[in-house]
C-alpha cells in the first residue's frame, strides 16, 4: 500500500536523519488499527450471516401460522387471571374514547372474559352501538402488562350472574345475582400482547452493551403478540 516506505526509512538512516523516521512509525500503527478495525467488522458480519444462514427455515402452512398467533394466549389469560383489575376503554356516542376501572370475574381458556355491568350504565349503551373494546392490564410491582382488544357484548344472565358472584359485589347490586340492574359483560379476545420486563440489573447491563456498540437495545424481557377470531355468541 506503500511503496515509497523503504525507500524512505532507508535514505533516512543513510543520511542519518533518525527523525524522520518517526512519522513512517506512526503511520504504520495507524494503518495497523484500521486493519484490525476492519477485520473485527468484517468477523462480525460473518458471524451475522452464518446465523442468517443457519436458521431453519420451515414451511409456514395456514394452519402453522394460525396456531402460532395463538401460542401467546394461555399466557395472556395467566396474567389476567392474576392482575384482575383492567382498564375497560369503550368508544362513546361523540367517537371520543371512554375509559374506566373494571374487575375481571372471569377467564376461560378460549379467550372469553367476564365482568359485571349496569345495564342502564352508559358502558351498556355504548356497547350496544359500538360492540369495539379495549382492556389493559399492568402490575407495576411486578413489571408485568397486557393490552386486549376485542369484541364486547351486553346481556342479562342471572344462572352465569350466580357463578361469577362475588360478595363485595352486592355493594353495587344490593339484591344480589337476581338485582335487575345487573349484567354481564362479555369480551372476545381478538387481539392482546403482553410485557414481562426484568429487573433493573439487565436494564443496566442493556445500556452498557448498548452504549459499547452503538446498537439500541431491542425488547428487554419478555413480549408477545397473540391474535384470534374472536369467538362470538351463538
Amino acid at each position: 500500500m506503500f511503496p515509497y516506505r523503504l525507500s524512505y526509512c532507508t535514505d533516512a538512516r543513510k543520511h542519518g536523519n533518525d527523525g524522520a523516521i518517526e512519522p513512517v512509525r506512526q503511520l504504520g500503527e495507524v494503518v495497523q488499527s484500521t486493519r484490525r478495525s476492519q477485520a473485527h467488522v468484517a468477523f462480525a458480519d460473518h458471524k451475522r450471516q452464518l446465523r442468517r444462514e443457519t436458521t431453519p427455515r420451515t414451511h409456514m402452512t395456514h394452519e402453522t401460522a394460525e396456531s402460532q398467533a395463538q401460542a401467546g394466549l394461555p399466557k395472556v389469560l395467566d396474567l389476567i387471571r392474576q392482575i384482575r383489575i383492567a382498564l375497560l376503554t369503550t368508544f362513546g356516542s361523540e367517537g371520543a374514547f371512554h375509559t374506566r376501572p373494571v374487575q375481571t370475574l372471569g377467564v376461560e381458556d378460549d379467550g372469553i372474559l367476564w365482568f359485571f355491568t349496569d345495564l342502564n350504565s352508559g358502558k351498556a349503551d355504548e356497547l350496544r352501538a359500538d360492540m369495539r373494546v379495549s382492556l389493559g392490564y399492568a402490575d407495576i410491582a411486578s413489571n408485568r402488562y397486557v393490552a386486549v382488544s376485542g369484541v364486547g357484548t351486553v346481556k342479562r344472565d342471572p344462572h352465569r350472574a350466580q357463578e361469577l358472584w362475588q360478595v363485595e359485589q352486592r355493594a353495587c347490586y344490593p339484591a344480589g345475582p337476581l338485582d335487575q340492574r345487573l349484567g354481564l359483560l362479555r369480551v372476545a379476545i381478538e387481539r392482546a400482547e403482553y410485557w414481562i420486563a426484568p429487573g433493573r440489573a439487565s436494564y443496566l447491563f442493556a445500556a452498557v452493551e448498548a452504549a459499547a456498540t452503538g446498537t439500541p437495545a431491542k425488547v428487554i424481557g419478555e413480549n408477545k403478540q397473540m391474535k384470534q377470531a374472536p369467538r362470538l355468541e351463538p
